[in-house]
């Protein structure tokens, strides 16, 4: 099975955040969704809404502890 692309995943985990939104599970910025990718994580900003979310937005964080990204 081949690695499913960054672009992807950061669209996955807007597209998880926003449906928890919409089940009542979370509301605006509370909790982080993430997934794994090339040994370490992408992870939805903390305080950014939901729905302003854009793929630049998600951060890597690597196995190291070091973030890359906007937020």
């Amino acid at each position: 099975m081949s690695e499913i692309c960054e672009l992807t995943k950061r669209k996955a985990v807007i597209e998880h955040c926003k449906a928890l939104n919409a089940t009542g599970l979370n509301q605006g910025a509370s909790g982080n969704i993430s997934i794994r990718h090339n040994g370490g994580m992408l992870i939805s900003p903390t305080s950014l809404p939901y729905e302003l979310l854009v793929p630049e937005d998600i951060v890597f964080v690597g196995s190291d502890g070091k973030s890359a990204g906007r937020h």
